[in-house]
């Protein structure tokens, strides 16, 4: 059983896949490296064998290729053999000093491992990616934000109603799969309770509320032991430039799931916001624990907000949740809650303002990063010089 399985979903993203793949084989010799592969055709395959990754490390796994990203996912988490597994997009790549990380968690009997908050230790933007307010100055671009280097215990329930909390925001703290690290045993036991770690139509939000959850002893290392990437053809790089909103059942990442009930309480059209908000209300809803309130209230306002072209979805989604609440006190929470998204949105733009005139300390960026390689050399020097892991 190897130590460590890195596990890569995809989807016609060949490219950037094989230099993930090259930088894992080399830089950690004790992963394993499954590729669960639903492109369109079957070249991956050959360019993988070509780039000379070990043929006993890897595991290449054919999809068909109209499968959702949920089942694949799970298909590629039951190919995996290894004690410990972590999940990438095929764009991303693993950080530095990762088996130490695998390590020491062996050592402490730590079950899952979480490295990055809300804001990332470090991400890599590949060539090619366009933000919406800076063009591209973000392409082939490695940024990378101060972090302690430092162990500690993760509350995961408290992260878990944290993120509730700012619902459709995102994962927080929370422990992940995707991203982060989770041992085989609690794979093995949401695997025996639920059927699949995967679930709604965002797999990192869905296992990552699981994970939280079922671990027995879930910690955080803020290291960079991932190195998160945002290619063009992305979610990421669509985040960037502001081009990831579209009719639910028509985009690329819903339109593959197949006879998929929408839950009446979420607006009913793509944005990140709305996925990640549907996929963790049914991570909540199928661990049926009344501490797990979702601010449903917070999605509404946010929705109208941010995506008023889809107002009459977000309508419909309120008076769904007005049956049980009444209508007026549904509405006068919405409107509490934009009242209070006004004044966070303002505090946000100065927060950003801020970084832009004097950035905080520890933060840097490095540019004319061709590949991912290239940044995980980059930062891996980066860490070497300025940075320490304090483990034990």
């Amino acid at each position: 059983m190897p130590d460590l399985s890195i596990i890569i979903p995809t989807a016609n993203r060949q490219d950037y896949a094989v230099v993930a793949a090259k930088v894992i084989a080399w830089a950690c010799p004790e992963a394993e490296i499954v590729f669960s592969d639903s492109s369109r055709d079957d070249g991956l395959h050959r360019m993988l064998r070509e780039a000379g990754i070990p043929a006993d490390r890897l595991v290449y796994v054919r999809q068909p290729h109209a499968i959702d990203v949920v089942s694949n996912f799970n298909r590629a988490a039951e190919a995996a053999t290894g004690r410990w597994m972590m999940f990438l997009g095929d764009d991303d790549c693993i950080g530095p000093r990762i088996m130490d990380v695998v390590r020491w968690a062996d050592r402490n009997n730590v079950d899952s491992v979480v490295s990055y908050g809300n804001q990332f230790h470090a991400v890599y933007y590949w060539p090619g990616v366009k933000s919406r307010y800076f063009g591209e100055g973000y392409s082939a671009r490695l940024n990378i934000n101060a972090f302690s280097g430092r162990a500690r215990p993760l509350d995961a329930l408290k992260e878990v109603q944290s993120a509730l909390r700012n619902f459709g925001a995102g994962l927080g703290w929370m422990a992940r799969a995707y991203h982060g690290l989770v041992h085989r045993s609690v794979f093995e036991t949401i695997q025996q309770r639920h059927g699949a770690m995967f679930g709604g139509v965002s797999p990192d939000i869905y296992s990552g509320t699981l994970i939280s959850m079922l671990s027995n002893k879930p910690a955080i290392v803020e290291w960079p032991f991932v190195l998160p990437g945002a290619s063009p053809k992305s979610m990421a790089g669509h985040g960037a430039a502001r081009t990831d909103r579209a009719e639910l059942w028509t985009h690329p990442h819903t339109a593959p799931f197949k006879g998929l009930q929408w839950d009446p309480l979420i607006p009913e059209f793509y944005s990140p916001t709305v996925v990640w908000s549907f996929s963790f209300k049914q991570a909540v809803d199928v661990l049926g624990d009344k501490r797990l309130q979702p601010n449903l209230a917070l999605l509404y306002a946010r929705s109208f907000l941010y995506d008023w072209d889809h107002r009459g979805a977000t309508e419909d989604a309120v008076r769904a949740w007005s049956r049980d609440r009444g209508a007026v006190a549904a509405h006068m929470a919405v409107g509490a809650e934009m009242a209070m998204e006004g004044g966070r949105f303002a505090a946000k733009v100065v927060r950003r303002l801020g970084r832009m005139i004097r950035p905080p300390s520890g933060s840097s960026s490095i540019g004319n990063l061709q590949d991912i390689d290239a940044a995980y050399r980059a930062l891996d020097e980066l860490t070497r010089r300025d940075f320490q892991l304090h483990l034990d």
